[in-house]
C-alpha cells in the first residue's frame, strides 16, 4: 500500500466517522481512557459529544464534525455541528471524538445557543482501529467546561492554537 493509498483511506474513514455518531459508544471509549470522566459526565449539568474529521497540512488546521448536546436534567438531546480553524506547525489527517462536559447549567445553555470558543492542542497519534495509540493535551478557554478528545482513526503530529464554533442544527 502506497502513502497515497493510505492517505486516501484516512480521508474516507475520517469522512465516514462524521457520517454517524453513536454517543454511548463514543462515551465508552472515553471512559476506557479516562475512567474518572464517567463521574464527571454523570454529575454534570450536561455534556456534548462530537465525531469530527481534521486535516492539518502544515501551518493551518481545519476540522468539522457533528454531534449532540445532552441536558442531564431533562434528557433533551440537541443536534449540533462544529467547525475549527487553527494555526501552528504540524501534519495530521484523523477522525476524532470531542467531549465537552459542562459543570453548570448556564455554561451548558450558552453552549447550546451557539458560541465561539478557543483553545490549544498538542498531539502525537497513530491509530487505526485497535492498532496504535496517542498522546495529547488540550485546553479549552471557556469557564465551567472540561474538554476531552480521543483520536479513533488517523495520524497526527501537531501543535496549534484554534478557534472553535458550535451551533445547533435544529430539532
Amino acid at each position: 500500500m502506497s502513502i497515497r493509498d493510505l492517505l486516501s483511506l484516512c480521508v474516507l474513514l475520517g469522512f465516514a466517522s462524521c457520517a454517524s455518531l453513536d454517543v454511548d459508544r463514543a462515551l465508552e471509549n472515553l471512559y476506557l481512557d479516562v475512567p474518572a470522566a464517567r463521574q464527571e459526565v454523570e454529575a454534570s449539568a450536561g455534556y456534548a459529544v462530537f465525531s469530527s474529521f481534521s486535516l492539518h497540512p502544515g501551518v493551518l488546521s481545519f476540522a468539522s464534525g457533528k454531534g449532540e448536546a445532552i441536558n442531564n436534567e431533562t434528557g433533551e438531546r440537541t443536534p449540533m455541528r462544529t467547525g475549527r480553524l487553527g494555526v501552528g506547525p504540524g501534519i495530521a489527517i484523523k477522525g476524532f471524538y470531542l467531549y465537552l462536559v459542562f459543570k453548570d447549567a448556564d455554561a451548558f445553555d450558552d453552549f447550546v445557543d451557539g458560541r465561539w470558543g478557543g483553545g490549544g492542542l498538542t498531539e502525537a497519534s497513530l491509530r487505526f482501529g485497535e492498532f496504535g495509540g496517542d498522546v495529547e493535551a488540550m485546553t479549552v478557554l471557556a469557564e465551567g467546561v472540561e474538554a476531552y478528545r480521543w483520536t479513533h482513526t488517523g495520524v497526527a503530529l501537531e501543535v496549534l492554537l484554534a478557534g472553535f464554533r458550535f451551533w445547533p442544527t435544529g430539532p
